[in-house]
């Protein structure tokens, strides 16, 4: 028997197993071509989700309530030059279209401006002027919109002061804007923008950051700022740490002239606790708080000096129900040390409602 007989009579007489093997191998390379495939088909997907939610950002410097320099964008730029950053005014709102035959809520509005081209990689939103407006594809179709017709946002009202803080009136909740449909946006220029992680397209409306700013009466605001950056984040929160001043946490700094004190108060009616907390354990801090009274009253001769402010003093300085008044109090009401003094005051309850008080005390000496 030759070589080559005794080769195809080995391979006749295996060739159901060799058949079988063959599938085999053919079914296996099959499964791994089809998992290589699927694999980068999912990969690249998921970053195409991902850019457009987010675009270019890597990290984000977000606020609850709260609102920063816009400029700080561009002070984080110059402390590293691989950061880019953009500020964005991100507030909540409702759009009306055709009359209001057609509406649409929880819509995000979106203050953006020329930097907003580093993270969406487009010039559309560096293009929006005063009461010009940009929407996203899903919110056009909703409202059965185009370009060049008109829109009627509200957009819910922003405070330095918080909504919940006394004396904020809960009836002017939000601002109005007649705008402009200037374009639609789809997901290739950010138009599904989204820094939750939801796998629901948002309604998105863009306008211009100072236009934005100016409907809240704010100058110069952000709530968030999208970084992009190959920087690891504590490199990132370093670089943000540099950046951050007492405006950027609602306070204020100023030197008092005449008696050479500093003064540092907030925007925000109250000073939060841990805030206040910090403070006071600077060296000669001396916490004081400041409030709207209704009226200082003399009873004994029925006069009232109505909408006054009272503010406390030092620690150790006075004694409880004992009162300062001013020179120019004191004469308005025609007190002297040692006359009973009435303040008269709301105080927050239940459901934001406003209850009088009324505190006694004793005028210890005029100033």
């Amino acid at each position: 028997m030759t070589k080559l007989k005794y080769i195809l009579k080995s391979f006749f007489h295996y060739l159901k197993a060799n058949i079988l093997v063959a599938v085999g191998v053919a079914v296996s390379t099959t499964v791994l071509t089809g998992s290589l495939i699927i694999g980068d088909s999912v990969q690249y997907s998921l970053k195409q989700a991902a850019f457009s939610r987010l675009g270019a950002t890597t990290h984000l410097v977000g606020v609850t309530e709260r609102y920063f320099r816009q400029e700080m964008a561009g002070e984080l730029e110059g402390v590293h030059q691989e950061i880019s950053a953009a500020p964005v005014l991100l507030l909540d709102g409702v759009a009306v279209a055709r009359g209001g035959q057609q509406r649409v809520n929880q819509v995000q509005v979106i203050g953006v401006d020329r930097c907003f081209e580093k993270i969406a990689r487009s010039e559309v939103y560096s293009e929006l002027q005063e009461n010009e407006i940009a929407v996203s594809r899903n919110m056009a179709e909703r409202l059965q919109v185009s370009p060049g017709d008109p829109l009627l946002v509200r957009i819910r009202k922003a405070s330095l002061i918080p909504m919940n803080a006394p004396f904020v009136s809960a009836e002017e909740t939000s601002v109005s804007l007649r705008a402009t449909i200037q374009k639609v946006v789809g997901k290739e220029e950010l138009g599904r923008f989204n820094l939750k992680n939801s796998q629901t397209a948002p309604y998105n409306l863009f306008l211009s950051l100072e236009t934005l700013n100016r409907l809240m009466t704010f100058r110069g605001k952000a709530n968030h700022l999208l970084v992009s950056t190959p920087l690891r984040t504590e490199e990132v929160k370093k670089a943000v740490d540099q950046c951050l001043k007492p405006s950027d946490a609602g306070l204020s700094v100023e030197q008092v002239p005449t008696t050479g004190e500093t003064e540092i108060s907030t925007e925000r009616f109250f000073m939060e606790s841990p805030v206040a907390q910090t403070l006071e354990k600077l060296p000669g801090a001396q916490p004081l708080i400041t409030y709207f009274a209704d009226g200082i009253a003399l009873p004994a001769a029925g006069a009232e000096t109505p909408y006054s402010f009272v503010s406390s003093l030092g620690q150790g300085q006075l004694e409880d129900h004992e009162i300062v008044l001013t020179q120019w109090t004191a004469d308005d009401l025609g007190a002297a040390p040692g006359d009973s003094i009435i303040l008269k005051y709301k105080e927050t309850g239940p459901l934001r409602r406003l209850t009088d008080k009324t505190a006694q005390g004793t005028c210890l000496f005029i100033l």
